[in-house]
């Protein structure tokens, strides 16, 4: 077997040097905020979630955006490796799904409780799905709780199905006093009369459904 020359070997030990910050750097997230959004459900959805994290970024705090993953894996990347994760997508009446294929009458895919990466190290989650923090009454899981017990710091999901329009609203005001250094717990408290004073109590069984799980005095400072 030929030998390698110490020039060579010295070459082979720079590149490798160079290599491995650049794959640890592209296989996570690190800090990044995730912004997931689910074009071929929603009419103007980029724009609705694009909003959401225009907050953020005017803190400058990351903001990434990216299209709704159609494989558990993919969403199970961005539960694991992102600082906190919005996403918005169809549920299922039976509870505590995210669909990623089909709609919430025929879903080809979905990512239920069970798929919920463990050991994660994440600060906040917000399902915008219907029945996102609905336990499931045959597996006996709820998708919140269970992201709430394999790491992450505060999840925010609904209860039971709720109009699109006013979880916009809702969102856009909980996510503009979160970016400005508010808690979880106020910043929900501040949406909720924003929606009350704005439609005049109309949306209050919207209200009940807002579920919020774990650490509601987590802050982004």
């Amino acid at each position: 077997m030929r030998k390698l020359s110490a020039n060579k070997m010295l070459i082979i030990v720079v590149i490798a040097v160079l290599l491995i910050p650049a794959v640890r750097a592209d296989a996570t997230m690190g800090n990044i905020n995730s912004f997931i959004y689910s074009s071929d459900y929603f009419n103007s959805e980029y724009s609705k979630v694009n909003y959401i994290a225009q907050c953020f970024r005017n803190k400058g705090i990351s903001a990434v955006m990216t299209e709704r993953p159609k494989s558990v894996y993919g969403l199970q990347q961005y539960f694991k490796n992102s600082e906190s994760v919005y996403i918005s997508t169809h549920g299922i009446a039976d509870g505590s799904v995210l669909v990623l294929d089909g709609t919430d009458i025929s879903p080809t895919l979905i990512f239920n409780a069970s798929d919920v990466p463990k050991s994660m190290e994440c600060k906040l989650a917000y399902l915008s799905a219907c029945y996102s923090a609905k336990t499931n009454i045959s597996t006996r899981k709820n998708l919140c709780s269970t992201l709430i017990s394999n790491g992450y710091k505060v999840v925010v999901g609904y209860t039971e199905s709720v109009s699109n329009t006013v979880s916009k609203e809702f969102e856009r005001e909980f996510y503009s006093r979160l970016s400005k250094g508010e808690s979880v717990y106020s910043s929900l408290v501040g949406a909720k009369n924003y929606i009350r004073d704005n439609y005049n109590n109309f949306y209050d069984g919207f209200l009940n459904s807002v579920g919020a799980f774990g650490n509601q005095g987590l802050t982004w400072e």
